[in-house]
């Protein structure tokens, strides 16, 4: 099987994904990840009408990157969908023409980066970022007060220099994690191996702080909020491996119908 997967994994980047190839990579590459994303058709009808000859991009981690999988997946349940340059550009052709981009992000160079990925964008682009869940890692065990400042320091940057130049860009709230053994969720070196609810109330305010720096810090990126919806969800996380950051399909069928829902009625309907 891993062989086979592979072999298609090599002919995709090639010659292009089809679509069930590359949903069966997707499945695959989280133990539970798209093998029945799905999401309303009228919902996808509504978004693919009103967004049409647009560029929608997706700047992101990996959670933003199971976002965009289960989208392709649910398009490609739908429409004919074409795949370039392996899974980074996807494009709905006629009548929709609608092109759907990834690009993954490397911690530490958020806004450089995102500022050469739209520099090559069109001002009309539809653009989707997030980076939050590569603040309080492990990786060199910052104090957290380090930590929320260099995430601010980041988006005040990033919403100040990009902003001007492209109206449509939104920041998604970073998306809960629920490991054990940690005072907020979060991935940190005191971590259990599972995952278990978080308390939502005065978790937002007092322990959230990915999240709750946003407002007041952005003034210019639209924020698009998932978190309270997905902090009930615990238990559809992956979860293998002690994987409490990552999602299984029904949260990710709710999180990317938000997203779509968000940049429809901000970005195609307010300016068509």
């Amino acid at each position: 099987m891993i062989a086979y997967l592979i072999i298609i994994l090599f002919f995709g980047i090639a010659k292009g994904f089809t679509c069930d190839e590359f949903c069966l990579l997707s499945s695959d590459k989280y133990s539970c990840l798209n093998s029945t994303a799905h999401a309303r058709a009228d919902l996808l009808n509504v978004f693919l009408r009103g967004c049409m000859n647009r560029v929608m991009v997706f700047i992101g981690d990996s959670v933003l990157h199971q976002l965009y999988k289960t989208l392709i997946c649910m398009l490609c349940g739908l429409t004919a969908v074409s795949f370039t340059n392996g899974e980074s550009i996807v494009r709905i052709h006629d009548p929709w023409n609608i092109t759907f981009k990834y690009n993954w992000i490397q911690w530490g160079i958020y806004q450089h980066h995102t500022r050469s990925i739209l520099s090559q964008e069109p001002k009309s682009a539809a653009v989707v970022v997030n980076f939050g869940l590569h603040y309080n890692e492990y990786k060199n065990k910052p104090p957290r007060e380090h930590d929320r400042s260099d995430l601010v320091t980041h988006l005040i940057d990033l919403d100040k220099d990009i902003s001007e130049a492209h109206s449509n860009i939104f920041f998604m709230e970073t998306t809960p994690q629920h490991f054990s053994g940690s005072d907020n969720g979060y991935y940190n070196l005191n971590r259990g191996q599972d995952c278990v609810p978080v308390n939502n109330g005065t978790y937002r305010q007092d322990r959230d702080w990915r999240n709750s720096v946003l407002n007041g810090t952005l003034s210019k990126m639209k924020i698009i909020e998932v978190a309270n919806r997905l902090f009930p969800l615990w238990s559809k996380h992956v979860g293998n491996g002690g994987d409490c950051t990552h999602w299984c399909p029904e949260a990710l069928n709710l999180l990317t119908e938000i997203v779509l829902k968000q940049v429809y009625e901000k970005v195609c309907v307010t300016h068509p």
